[in-house]
């Protein structure tokens, strides 16, 4: 049955609808080098492109490129075909070499990603988020990455569908071995499509380099096609019906085990909100001209100074541990960070203590640290994180910087944090 619904919720279902239907429609492909064909001619978006084409002679079809040069702007639309009707599909492609998801969350969002009104998207990261220091081998960082991304999209459009990729595998490593096992887990929880045969048919065929452009980018023209087959191949599978998957999380308020994790009740503003406590030297701000949610209309501003690290924090108590205890956890923040600056500012961590796991010392998740086009408020998530049934702690921080020496020129401004049971995340701020 999972296998199945996976399936029917196919990011290209509605797009499909509306062809068939005569009508115009949009596709928005978020990627990182590997969809990449504004730079890297032969990618995959141009060859579904001119399959769409080839299918749909009443329809032209239109691919825009997202400009990485000047890195805020989409190049001017590329014709790949002119049809009978004046029916058109649009194919707005994202894809930033080097990026990550975040990359499009923060100060890019509204041109990048915002302002459509999308048919389908289809999601093409994974291999960023295993590389250098956002390597992570328990999933629940690079699982937040992407479930984060998915619900900041379809918290804006919550009638579109989505469908993952699951990207090649490393030539020479096993670095992104368990990124099918986390895009899976992921797909299965929002009920999304997903794209395995890229992955599955580089592996059954042992990796060869023929492949490959490099240890990572699939080659041109050998490696690109295989994209190009299994997307197609999840076009041509894609019912016209069925399309919706589940709502977005993000659009409700799941119980947050956190005490006041909207920052509602700031008895001081000098100090931290209440129910928080600060550690290390921190100045705050409430700060009524930065912020996320105009009906709220403030999120809390923290410099730092000095030396150590600069962050609030809550401790559960034994109650709230006790509902944790021998189950999946989930954690969702929004905040601002700038673009430049410490990769530790604004990174966020939960610790969790137990007397028979890692020596009775504690474990710790932290969240991705990521500065590039950043600059606005964006979600950031760890998601399924296993609390053993003898859990003695579990801590909640929020940093300004965790860093020895806290950057002094770029602060963090918090919106809201969610900290609830469960593999969902959901909004940390109860009305």
């Amino acid at each position: 049955m999972a296998a199945t619904r996976i399936l029917s919720r196919n990011g290209f279902s509605k797009v499909k609808a509306k062809l068939n239907a005569g009508h115009s429609a949009v596709l928005v492909i978020w990627s990182d080098s590997t969809g990449n064909c504004r730079d890297d001619a032969g990618r995959w978006p141009e060859k579904i492109a001119a399959l769409v084409a080839a299918a749909y002679p009443t329809h032209s079809v239109l691919l825009k490129n997202w400009n990485t040069t000047d890195t805020n702007s989409w190049d001017a639309a590329t014709t790949v075909s002119t049809g009978s009707t004046t029916a058109t599909l649009t194919i707005w492609n994202f894809a930033v070499t080097g990026a990550v998801p975040h990359y499009g969350m923060g100060s890019s969002w509204l041109t990048a990603l915002g302002t459509f009104d999308p048919d389908g998207l289809i999601l093409n990261h994974g291999i960023n988020l295993f590389s250098g220091w956002n390597s992570d081998s328990s999933g629940v960082m690079v699982r937040g990455a992407i479930y984060a991304a998915i619900q900041q999209f379809l918290a804006r459009y919550p009638d579109c569908p989505v469908s993952g990729i699951v990207q090649n595998p490393n030539r020479d490593a096993t670095t992104l071995d368990n990124m099918p096992v986390f895009w899976k887990q992921v797909a299965a929880r929002l009920d999304i499509g997903l794209v395995t045969a890229i992955y599955d048919a580089f592996i059954a065929a042992g990796k060869p380099s023929g492949y490959y452009a490099d240890a990572v980018h699939p080659s041109e023209p050998t490696g690109n096609q295989i994209y190009a087959d299994a997307v197609w191949a999840h076009w041509l599978a894609a019912s016209t019906s069925n399309i919706r998957g589940r709502n977005p999380t993000l659009l409700t308020k799941g119980y947050n085990l956190l005490d006041n994790g909207g920052f509602k009740t700031w008895s001081n503003t000098a100090a931290a909100p209440d129910g928080w406590t600060a550690s290390g030297t921190i100045t705050f701000t409430k700060d009524t001209s930065v912020y996320a949610d105009a009906d709220f209309g403030y999120s809390v501003k923290m410099a730092g100074s000095g030396a150590g690290a600069t962050y609030i924090k809550q401790t559960l108590n034994s109650t709230k541990r006790g509902y944790c205890a021998g189950k999946k956890v989930s954690f969702a923040v929004r905040k601002r960070v700038g673009v430049s600056g410490n990769l530790t500012v604004g990174q966020c961590l939960i610790f969790v203590t137990s007397p028979t796991v890692n020596g009775g010392s504690a474990v710790q998740y932290n969240t991705m640290t990521y500065v590039t086009r950043q600059g606005d408020f964006a979600w950031w998530a760890l998601q399924g994180i296993d609390i053993p049934a003898d859990v003695s702690g579990i801590e909640v921080r929020l940093y300004q910087d965790n860093n020895a020496t806290p950057d002094t020129t770029n602060s963090a401004w918090y919106d809201q944090a969610y900290f609830g049971i469960g593999n969902d995340i959901a909004l940390g701020r109860a009305a």
